[in-house]
């Protein structure tokens, strides 16, 4: 989708394996429960029912609904928002180590739902209004030389994603709203693709030679691709890494499942993976005589 379809595609189809890692999350979590409460306390509501894990998926779901429509303030003036919490689930889902911190937001966050229940009334106050710059952004601050140099320069993110990034349908505000409200109610998560709109103010950057890739995948390559399918990766989904597979084409690349949790194999590594990875580059044997 991210070569076919827009931007806001692009998060949707990536982010469509949350929701089965979040069940996977949930699982674990009634069953620690279940044996010691305070290794995932998350669940001590959900223990009684019939169905633990997903009564813990049901309430999940039912705090990203409320986030929707409110944003909580706990006692100590941090606010959870849609956005946030949902960009912490997809996080913490990526590195298992992380889910009992997961667990105990999600706590955190249902607890402090239940006991507010009313609308988020903001404070307006004089630093709150932000001077707006008016025309395009200042380049004249900065070395045309230098813009894009350093690993943690504020260009460097947007240029890629803007320069990359598909933006049919959607190349205005009303229009790029519109179709992200359409895909929310499909996938909660998609709602991350809002990052995306920093690129409808993006300048044009064909000045500082930079290029856009718009063809066809070669027809042929010297060396097949690995491309690896990882099963649970909240963040990158199977469909999407079949998609890049169809796009470079089975003469060009070899497709390998990994079976893991969180970002892979560099959270969840296992054997079969790693050998067949090894002889692929050492010897050059096929991945699809792996299993």
């Amino acid at each position: 989708m991210g070569i076919e379809g827009n931007i806001l595609d692009l998060y949707n189809t990536q982010l469509l394996d949350v929701d089965k890692v979040l069940l996977t999350f949930s699982t674990q979590c009634a069953e620690a429960a279940q044996t010691n409460l305070k290794a995932c306390q998350l669940a001590s509501a959900s223990l009684n029912s019939g169905d633990p894990a997903n009564d813990i998926l049901s309430r999940i779901r039912a705090i990203i609904t409320n986030l929707a429509v409110q944003a909580y303030t706990d006692e100590t003036g941090y606010t959870y928002t849609y956005y946030d919490v949902s960009l912490s689930i997809t996080n913490n889902l990526a590195s298992p180590e992380l889910w009992i911190v997961l667990a105990s937001e999600l706590l955190a966050v249902e607890t402090l739902i239940n006991s507010t229940r009313h609308a988020l009334t903001r404070r307006q106050t004089s630093n709150d209004t932000i001077s707006a710059v008016p025309g395009d952004l200042p380049y004249f601050l900065f070395s045309p030389y230098q813009l894009f140099s350093g690993s943690y320069n504020d260009f460097v993110y947007p240029a890629v994603l803007c320069l990359d990034s598909n933006y049919e349908d959607i190349d205005n505000q009303t229009a790029f709203v519109d179709y992200l409200a359409n895909l929310i109610p499909k996938n909660p998560f998609s709602y991350q693709g809002l990052e995306g709109a920093l690129c409808l103010g993006w300048p044009n950057l064909t000045a500082f030679n930079v290029e856009q890739y718009r063809e066809q995948f070669p027809g042929t390559i010297n060396n097949k691709i690995i491309v690896i399918g990882e099963t649970n990766n909240p963040w990158y989904s199977y469909s999407g890494a079949l998609a890049t597979y169809s796009f470079i084409g089975s003469d060009n690349a070899n497709f390998f499942v990994h079976d893991g949790l969180g970002k892979g194999i560099r959270d969840d590594p296992n054997s079969c993976t790693n050998n067949a990875m090894k002889a692929y580059f050492v010897n050059g044997m096929s991945l699809l005589n792996w299993s």
